[in-house]
Formats: C-alpha cells, structure tokens, sequence
C-alpha cells in the first residue's frame, strides 16, 4: 500500500511541477481562462495545492506500515478535515482571483 500512496504522491508532484513550470492552465478544471484576472497567480494556486497532496500522500504512505489500524484511522480523521478546509481555502483563493 506504500508504494501505491507514494507513487500516487511522486505523479502529484510532477504534475503540480508542470502546470506551474509549463503553464498549463486548460488543464485547471475550477478556472475559466477568459476571466481569470492574474493567470500566473491562478496556476502557482493549483500546483502548490497539487503539490502539498502530493506530499502528504507520500508522506501517509511512509508512515502507514508502522501505524495499528486505528492509528491509521486516527490519521485519516485528522486528514480529510485538514484537507478540506485547504481545498475550501483554495477555490476562495481562486474565486477571488476571478473577475
């Protein structure tokens, strides 16, 4: 399961890296190019969200094996409210960033 949670994380990464590095903003679903007010804000948004999930999921993954099941479940309830309140966070980044 390790390896599945860190490979998901590394292809995160790498797909943060790009959209950022290449500018792939068509690839944002939640952004309407024409009224985006500051595009290169927009993809700085969405790879450093992309990035940050990838990260975490590496880093659940590293740590999995040496956890009991309710650590690990432990671990979950404390993750999805986290995760939530940054993806909330983050539309109302890219909301406001909307003309």
């Amino acid at each position: 399961m390790e390896w599945i949670l860190g490979s998901i994380g590394v292809l995160l990464i790498l797909l943060g890296i790009a959209i950022w590095r290449y500018k792939l903003i068509h690839l944002l679903s939640n952004v309407d190019v024409d009224k985006v007010i500051n595009p290169e804000k927009s993809l700085r948004l969405a790879a450093t969200y992309i990035i940050i999930l990838g990260v975490t999921l590496i880093i659940f993954g590293g740590v999995t094996p040496h956890l009991s099941k309710e650590q690990i479940l432990i671990a979950i309830a404390f993750f999805l409210p986290l995760n939530l309140v940054y993806t909330i966070t983050y539309l109302i980044a890219q909301r406001k960033n909307s003309k």
